[in-house]
Parts: structure tokens; C-alpha cells; sequence
């Protein structure tokens, strides 16, 4: 049984519901409760401070918990990509300080590798978070 972080934009929480729903239903655990979020952000990162350092605080505990590290890419290129505040690359940073002090964590990568961190061949690669689920099942 993994225990698997899902990291990605904010907006396409949806999308990752549904990849948890189906990872749950092979009996994987999904450690991203960011996925549950029921406040709206706005295009500010302090939209509401209180909230946010809490936000900050259960990310931590869920990627220090995970045995497999998801990094979804496929929505920061092309045309739609938009802003990105750059938080899953903070979540990233943080399961590879995981590893580096000795901790047992998997690194996939969906998408397309974006800085010098996601050119690890430490990364197993899918083009779609759909194939990484159904890889998984």
C-alpha cells in the first residue's frame, strides 16, 4: 500500500479528487488534504493569513508522512498555463529534503520536466496523471 502526496495547481483540485477516488478504490492512501479545501483562494497569496499558515502546516505533516511524492506538471506549459505561485515547487523541495535525510519516498513526475530538479532520473515519468492511476491499479 503506497501512501501517496498529490502535488499540483490549486485550480485543478478537481481533476486530483477524482485521481485520489480511484488510487483509494485499489486501496493506496492519499495523503493530500489540500484536495479538500473548501475556502477560496484569492490571487493573493495572504488572502487570509490565519488560513494560510495552517494550509502550510498540514501540507508539511501530509508530505512527511507519504512514501510516494506526485508531481503534476501538465498544467504550468501551454497556452492555458496562466500564473503559477509556485507552491507545489516548495512541496517538491520538501520531499526531496525528506529523502536526503534518509526517508523512504517515491518520486513520480506527469509532464514534462520544468527546472533542473524534475530532470531526476530518481522521477518515474507519465504523460498524464490518468496513466500514473491507472499504472497504479
Amino acid at each position: 500500500m503506497s501512501k501517496i502526496y498529490l502535488a499540483g495547481r490549486y485550480r485543478d483540485r478537481e481533476r486530483f479528487r477524482e485521481a485520489r477516488d480511484r488510487l483509494e478504490r485499489d486501496e493506496h492512501v492519499v495523503v493530500a488534504r489540500w484536495l479538500d479545501d473548501l475556502e477560496p483562494r484569492g490571487p493573493d497569496p495572504t488572502w487570509h493569513e490565519g488560513y494560510a499558515v495552517k494550509c502550510a502546516a498540514r501540507d508539511i505533516a501530509d508530505i512527511l508522512c507519504c512514501n510516494m511524492f506526485v508531481l503534476d506538471l501538465t498544467s504550468l506549459t501551454g497556452p492555458e498555463a496562466g500564473e503559477n505561485r509556485g507552491g507545489l515547487y516548495v512541496e517538491l523541495g520538501l520531499a526531496l529534503a525528506v529523502l536526503v535525510a534518509g526517508g523512504d519516498i517515491a518520486f513520480v513526475l506527469i509532464g514534462a520536466p520544468t527546472n533542473i530538479f524534475t530532470y531526476s532520473a530518481r522521477f518515474r515519468r507519465y504523460d498524464t496523471l490518468d496513466e500514473f492511476v491507472q499504472d497504479m491499479q
